[in-house]
């Protein structure tokens, strides 16, 4: 089965199926879903992960790196 994002050929277990707009972000099946290998599955949601970040305000994220840093304890 190949990978829809590198086109590599892997077998079934090797691929995992993923809403094209994630379920915690309101996504559904209608959105549309992709089958992805497990590299590619990581690197897709941690680019959704980064974009998320980097559109909260500075002021924001320095709040929340420190709530982090104290274990989340403030």
């Amino acid at each position: 089965m190949n990978c829809e994002r590198c086109g590599f050929d892997f077998t079934e277990s090797e691929i995992q199926e993923s809403h094209i707009l994630p379920e915690y972000m309101g996504g559904t099946d209608a959105d549309g879903r992709e089958h992805l290998c497990k590299e590619c599955h990581r690197k897709y949601e941690w680019r959704i992960i980064l974009y998320t970040w980097n559109c909260i305000p500075k002021k924001i994220q320095e709040k929340i790196k420190e709530d982090i840093k104290d274990g989340g304890h403030t």
